[in-house]
């Protein structure tokens, strides 16, 4: 997707001209959240951009994220909202768990109720703990370690 520059496209399409996706980025004015809108906006989708920062949209409110889905109605959502602060979540654990994995439920949740074709949900390399030079290159079958509640967080979100 993001590594050949062409955002991901409706299935029904493929073979005709390629066509705009409606696309929803949460954690929209976040570090990466930024440069994605930018690169989709770029490549000729529709993007709506959600951020606690801007809009209050809080991802551990399922009403209020499944609303904001549904009156979006996008194809793809592109999941980066979250606890981002990995020292913070030592002093606020519930607080990063119910981010990074009660967000993300209700994010999937919602998509599914609303039909979204596709969901991509960003983790972090954090679940894999302290790594070995032996160990790398990693991959996704790599162990997971995850040394910090915010990593936990993270690998509860990416079992969902």
């Amino acid at each position: 997707m993001l590594a050949t520059n062409r955002p991901i496209r409706d299935r029904a399409v493929a073979s005709g001209p390629m066509s705009a996706t409606k696309a929803l980025v949460t954690g929209s004015t976040g570090f990466v959240g930024r440069h994605l809108v930018a690169h989709l906006t770029a490549m000729g989708d529709h993007v709506t951009g959600i951020d606690r920062a801007i809009d209050g949209l809080d991802s551990t409110d399922a009403a209020a994220v499944g609303a904001a889905i549904a009156d979006i109605a996008p194809n793809v959502i592109y999941h980066l909202a979250g606890w981002a602060d990995v020292g913070g979540s030592w002093k606020a654990p519930v607080e990063a768990f119910r981010a990074n994995a009660e967000g993300t439920l209700n994010v999937l949740s919602a998509a599914t109720d609303c039909g979204v074709e596709r969901v991509v949900a960003v983790s972090s390399a954090d679940v894999y703990g302290i790594v070995d030079p032996s160990e790398l290159p990693l991959t996704e079958d790599s162990p997971l370690r995850p040394a910090s509640p915010y990593a936990a967080s993270k690998v509860a979100a990416d079992y969902l």
